[in-house]
């Protein structure tokens, strides 16, 4: 019994460690090649962004390194950050860029002078942060990063806007993505009712195509958008990769999988090639089974129920991307197939666990059966020579 344990417990340690660290890290490596000489970080012959760099930092410190540090012949992410700084006047591109600098330690309340926590409550009126959804989610996630008190009634701005078929959005073209968002930003702020979640996790998992991913209004499933979806599930308390949420077979959590190349970078779509830069760090991010504001992803047990304290991860859409780019309009944080690895592996893990408990208390049965059977059964003046050998001796 105890060798068939240990070979069933080394094959489940076989099975799922490796795919979520190979996942993410493969994914970082690729966005580490991506920083310019600015210290900013750039998709494929283009020039670095705002987007971008912020997008790296946050896939860099979900997987636990200190990418603040990151440089390219000395010069790091925060210095191209403070060159922009006087060019950031969407909100989207400041809720972006204060998420980032605070979970990655940088100070969003001093960017080369500007307080970006202050410019964001500036946009605060009756609960509400700015004019769309995704706007007054990003809001939320970022200042709840940055440990600052909520505007008065915004969860209970965002609650009573949840439309009746459970999800949110302005428009159908952006419901599956700004429902993500609106879970991640409730979880994130520890106001997420289980009434609400549970109808805005059954609207997207009816929006789930075949193949387990999303789609945006035109093409086929993304990465970017199913990303946005498996971080708002692992928000909300469940296993993205679970039976909750099949499709013939499939998952978000197997598609986004299926999505990473060989150099570590993530698709776009099947056959598409767009923003690889930006996809890999979303999916880099749900690969370690992380959601925004990553302190609390990091607090919570994988697969716990209920409210969470802190955490969700932006889904809607990209803040600060330009408006000539569908893909990444059309979708928002993301998780790649390192999603589907980081979560697998945290859940597999807990029943690796128990499995292994459940077999010591098996052995420790045998070894307390058989010391008494010796008693039992040893004749009258004899002594037993030498401690008895264990079962497994």
């Amino acid at each position: 019994m105890l060798t068939a344990c240990l070979a069933i417990s080394a094959m489940a340690v076989i099975s799922t460690a490796p795919a979520a660290a190979t996942g993410a890290a493969d994914a970082i490596a690729y966005l580490k090649a991506r920083q310019g000489a600015d210290g900013g970080f750039a998709e494929p012959e283009a020039s670095s962004d705002v987007t971008t760099t912020c997008w790296a930092l946050l896939a860099g410190t979900s997987a636990g390194e200190k990418p603040i540090g990151w440089t390219n012949g000395g010069v790091d992410p925060l210095k191209s950050l403070e060159s922009e700084s006087g060019s950031l006047s969407r909100l989207g591109d400041m809720e972006m860029v204060a998420l980032a600098l605070a979970e990655a330690g940088g100070d969003p309340r001093n960017l080369a002078g500007k307080n970006l926590v202050a410019l964001i409550e500036a946009h605060a009126k009756d609960g509400k942060i700015g004019g769309t959804i995704a706007e007054h989610c990003w809001g939320m996630l970022a200042l709840t990063a940055a440990k600052e008190k909520l505007p008065d009634n915004s969860e209970g701005w965002l609650v009573a806007n949840q439309r009746a078929d459970g999800g949110w959005g302005e428009s159908d073209s952006v419901v599956v993505a700004d429902t993500a968002l609106a879970v991640e930003a409730l979880a994130g702020t520890g106001s997420a009712e289980n009434s609400v979640t549970d109808s805005a996790l059954k609207f997207l998992r009816s929006k789930m195509g075949a193949d387990g991913g999303f789609a945006g209004p035109t093409g086929g499933s993304n990465s970017q958008l199913t990303a946005s979806v498996v971080r708002a599930v692992y928000a909300a308390g469940e296993d993205p990769s679970s039976g909750r949420w099949p499709a013939g077979g499939n998952s978000p959590v197997k598609f986004l999988g299926s999505m990473q190349a060989a150099d570590g970078h993530y698709a776009y779509s099947r056959g598409v090639e767009s923003q690889p830069a930006v996809t890999s760090a979303m999916a880099a991010v749900g690969a370690s089974g992380k959601y925004f504001p990553l302190a609390a992803a990091t607090s919570q047990e994988p697969g716990a129920t209920g409210t969470h304290d802190l955490g969700a991860t932006g889904a809607g859409m990209v803040p600060g991307q330009a408006s000539g780019s569908t893909p990444a309009s059309s979708t928002n944080g993301i998780v790649g197939k390192a999603a589907a690895s980081g979560t697998a592996s945290a859940s597999g893990a807990g029943g690796l666990w128990l499995f292994l408990i459940v077999c010591a208390i098996y052995v420790i049965a045998l070894g307390v059966a058989a010391l008494i059977a010796a008693k039992l059964y040893q004749p009258k003046g004899s002594a037993l020579q030498g401690p008895p050998v264990p079962p497994w001796g």
